[in-house]
């Protein structure tokens, strides 16, 4: 499933501030609330909340949103695109290519987050060695 899709990271301005991180599969968009901050230098994973799939839509932007963490404006924080290099049901990987988010990630669901509500991810910044 390689070739280069899209992504799109807002920072969605609530009660509680976080970034939502849109990822292109084809015709759908698969998203995730990042409660705390994106991996990168500094720091290395955070917990990433699966949202509802849609279709996406043009560049997948929306200045205001409306989800789980409240309603408020939101602003394009990166976008670029990325290469996957393995997906499955429980772990993604890819290769982003923004100005900011840039890198390897993997997304993985460990065991305690398959029983909730929202499937519960960790986002997890791989360092090339």
């Amino acid at each position: 499933m390689n070739g280069t899709h899209r992504f799109l990271i807002q920072k969605h301005h609530t009660e509680h501030p976080h970034f939502d991180l849109k990822l292109e599969f084809g015709e759908l968009m698969k998203s995730w609330i990042l409660p705390t901050r994106i991996p990168g230098e500094g720091s290395v994973k955070t917990v990433a909340i699966e949202m509802k799939e849609r279709v996406f839509k043009s560049d997948g932007f929306m200045s205001a949103i409306d989800d789980q963490y409240g309603i408020g404006e939101a602003e394009i924080w990166d976008r670029g695109r990325y290469d996957i290099i393995t997906k499955s049901n429980e772990k993604i990987t890819l290769h982003a290519k923004g100005e900011l988010f840039k890198g390897r990630f993997v997304f993985i669901v460990p065991s305690w987050g398959r029983w909730t509500g929202k499937r519960l991810w960790i986002l997890i910044r791989i360092y090339d060695r």
